[in-house]
């Protein structure tokens, strides 16, 4: 009788493969509504900034209107690839106390319901797993919780914050980028032309997405220049 034959163990690497880095849920910015305008220099910036291993908070500061926001999404969709999409982006407009700014980011990164003792320790667990972009944005009536939780954050190896503000958070490791209105065109400017000035087109484009039947930025221009909207 022959002895049977001995199937030895299956190999077993001695270095099991590292596992996937888990990722927060995405909240990627809104899809804009308009083309960027004259901002090239200033979207360079900012990438820029958020490539720089010395700068962790990129504050982009500038009054109301100024175009913070919209400078904002594009840059964080142009930065998303870079970290397989690992960006957040989160609102603070509705949120009226500097205690809130902490909770809405956890629930921004699918973090709910976490305790408050623990919320700090989450928050760093999960924004430290891979390098990640977070984009606070309208800070400015929280500013004093938004500069809480980026010194909280402080440290963590790969993560960026993008905060849409009037007033820089002065923080440590914060790169500042003054966001100015577009400059209006020349009081002659050739009526023929005006709809591509940079500060005049965005109220083209959007008069288009908003449904106006004639489409006409002149309409835009003369409201705000007899108004003074």
């Amino acid at each position: 009788m022959r002895p049977s034959p001995v199937v030895p163990p299956a190999a077993r690497p001695e270095h099991a493969p590292p596992a996937a880095t888990p990722a927060f849920p995405a909240t990627p910015p809104r899809p804009p509504t308009d083309a960027l305008v004259g901002r090239a220099a200033d979207l360079a910036a900012v990438l820029a900034a958020l490539s720089d291993p010395a700068v962790r908070i990129v504050t982009l500061a500038g009054p109301g209107g100024a175009g913070k926001s919209r400078l904002a999404i594009e840059a964080a969709r142009a930065a998303a690839p870079a970290i397989d999409g690992r960006v957040a982006w989160i609102g603070l407009a509705a949120i009226r106390s500097d205690e809130q700014v902490a909770s809405e980011l956890a629930s921004g990164v699918g973090l709910a319901d976490v305790p408050a003792e623990r919320l700090a320790a989450d928050l760093r667990e999960t924004l430290g797993r891979a390098p990640s972009l977070v984009v606070l944005d309208d800070a400015e009536h929280v500013i004093d919780g938004v500069r809480d939780v980026a010194n909280a954050l402080a440290g963590i190896h790969g993560l960026r914050l993008l905060v849409t503000t009037t007033t820089p958070l002065a923080c440590a490791e914060e790169r500042v980028i003054a966001v100015a209105p577009l400059a209006p065109p020349a009081e002659d400017a050739d009526p023929a032309t005006l709809a591509g000035e940079p500060a005049v087109r965005p109220w083209g484009e959007r008069s288009f997405y908003a449904g106006d039947p004639w489409g006409n930025p002149l309409c835009f221009v003369e409201e705000r220049t007899i108004y003074g909207g």
